[in-house]
Formats: structure tokens, sequence, C-alpha cells
């Protein structure tokens, strides 16, 4: 798949995750598949530990890196000449810089709908599936298509890293077709993938506070306000309060420098599929979170919480309303 003024660049978002990477990955190859070789894999963020695993384990390589679309640029190509593809996002809020400039020609997620508008119409697709390489799998068996051994194995991480090996409240029946089908077709057993995602040295502990609030951070804009909420997995909450107080220094830097009206890292312990949520932000939108606080430090318990989407981020919305009027 070589450059050219026809190719079509397929992002994920900014801080990308094993789904939002594998998802680019397998998706050229879906088109490549249907004989449309334009399509190349990109993504506008560094590989984290949990997505290098997936990609050592099935021997692939990374997407081509392009920090912002303004460096495909040229005099005689013009920002809005470029062509992307969007998956697991549809947010200019998480889009690589320049999205909005550029031309959208194709959307394929799983998360609530964002505000962005294109010039004609385009393929938007959208699911609400636990993860978006279901939709992709899903893609390859409508078009009677089998993929590789290499790339079913990529739509397994992604799949199984967003849906904690279907025990995430976001799985549906569709996922775990998928994963039976995707499991035949790499010759490994989903456990395994998940024990390769997981099974790894802490996050926390291994890196620091203001690397681990940015692993996996997505900018969120609710009615003019803008926070950030960060998402780390660990095998227990030990890690975490291990370096609560520096991760919350962090997360008070990230907003102020951003200037963002609150700064949020979701831990979730995978294991016991509960979540603790660090925030740090206006003293009145802490005091509106009706969850326990277990810290001096505003640290809030979230029993059997684990997904940003689909619980997490309604809360939070139902939270803000007050604010907005």
């Amino acid at each position: 798949m070589q450059d050219s003024k026809d190719s079509i660049y397929i992002f994920g978002h900014k801080k990308p995750d094993p789904d939002s990477i594998c998802a680019a990955l397998a998706y050229a190859a879906l088109k490549q598949a249907l004989g449309e070789n334009h399509y190349i894999p990109a993504r506008c963020g560094d590989i984290t530990p949990r997505t290098q695993a997936v990609l050592d384990l099935f021997q692939a390589e990374a997407p081509i890196f392009i920090e912002t679309l303004h460096q495909k640029t040229s005099p005689t190509l013009a920002i809005h000449q470029l062509s992307i593809a969007l998956v697991d996002h549809n947010e200019m809020s998480q889009a690589v810089e320049g999205a909005a400039e550029a031309n959208i020609v194709e959307v394929v997620d799983h998360h609530r709908l964002g505000t962005f508008k294109t010039e004609e119409a385009i393929f938007f697709h959208n699911e609400p599936v636990g993860s978006t390489c279901t939709i992709i799998a899903d893609f390859f068996q409508k078009c009677n298509l089998v993929p590789s051994p290499q790339i079913a194995g990529l739509l397994m991480g992604g799949l199984i890293s967003d849906t904690y090996l279907l025990q995430s409240p976001t799985t549906t029946p569709k996922d775990a077709a998928i994963l039976q089908w995707l499991e035949g077709l790499a010759g490994v057993s989903g456990k395994r993938v998940f024990d390769t995602l997981f099974q790894m040295e802490s996050s926390i502990l291994s890196q620091s506070p203001e690397k681990v609030i940015g692993l996996d951070a997505k900018i969120f804009e609710e009615k003019g306000i803008r926070l950030s909420v960060a998402q780390v997995e660990e095998m227990s909450f030990d890690p975490f309060w291990q370096k609560a107080s520096d991760l919350y220094a962090a997360l008070e830097a990230l907003r102020q420098q951003e200037r963002l009206f609150a700064a949020l890292l979701l831990v979730t312990d995978i294991q016991r599929l509960d979540s603790l949520l660090l925030v740090a932000g206006d003293p009145t939108f802490i005091g509106l979170i009706d969850y326990k606080r277990v810290s001096d430090l505003p640290i809030f318990d979230l029993p059997k919480i684990v997904s940003r989407k689909k619980e997490v981020m309604p809360y939070l919305s139902e939270r803000l309303a007050p604010l907005n009027t």
C-alpha cells in the first residue's frame, strides 16, 4: 500500500488502544481483500504496551504514524483533498489533528455520536456492540471473506481488550459469536489473548504518572464543557493506591495545561470488575459526584462499573447537566 493522492488513511483515535489500532489494520485488510488497495492504516498516537503485546503475539506491524494531517499536505495537495476513514471514534476532539478540515469518507464506530458534518453523504456505520473489531469481523462475514490468521488474531485482540473477554456490560451476543469464529481462524484461545493483554507489568508502577493518565485518554465536550476521561486497567488496586497522590497531581497539571473543566482517571480492577474514579476539577462538580468518596483525595468507589463508554460517560453527562442550566 503506497502513498498517493488517492490514498485513504484509516485512523483510530488519539491515545489509541488495542481496538483502535487493530481495527485500523483489519479494516485495511478487508479493503484489500475487496480489491481496494488505496486504504492505508494509520495512527496519530503512540502504541501502548498492551497494544504492542497484541501486535507481537500475531507478528503484526503497527500502522504508520501520522501525528497531524498537515504532514501529508503539499503545494499540490491541500488538506481538504486528503481522504480519511475513522474507526473506533467519531468525535473531532478525539481525531487526528486536521481531521475537521480533511475529507472524511467513512466512519466505523461503536461509541456515541459526536457533532461533525460532511459536505456529502458518507459510509457511516455505528453499532452498539462491544468493540469496533466486532463490527469489522462482521463485515468480513457479510462479504463472504475469511480473514487471515493474523488479522483474525488482531480482531480478537481489539474485541477482548474492549470487552474484558466478554465480561464488560458493553458485551453483546454478537461479540460472543464473533469471538468464537475468530478463535477458530486464528488458532488461539480468547483466554490466551486476554492473558497476553492483561497479565503484564502494572502500567501505573512501570510508567510516569503523566504517561499513565495519557495512555487511554479521551477528550469529551458536553455542551461547551471540556473534560478528559482516561482509563487504565490493573490486576488490583494496589498500584493505584501507591501512586494516587502523584496521579492526582498529574491530572491537575493536565487540567490547567489544557484548560479543561475536569480531568478524570478511571482505574479498573479487571479481576473484580470494579473501578475507582480519581477526579481533578472544580469543587462544585466534585460535589455533584454521589458515589462513595474513599479518600481525602477526590477518589470515588464505583463498584461493578468498568465501561467508560456505557456507564461512566452517561453518568458524568447527568452530573454535568445542572452546570449547563
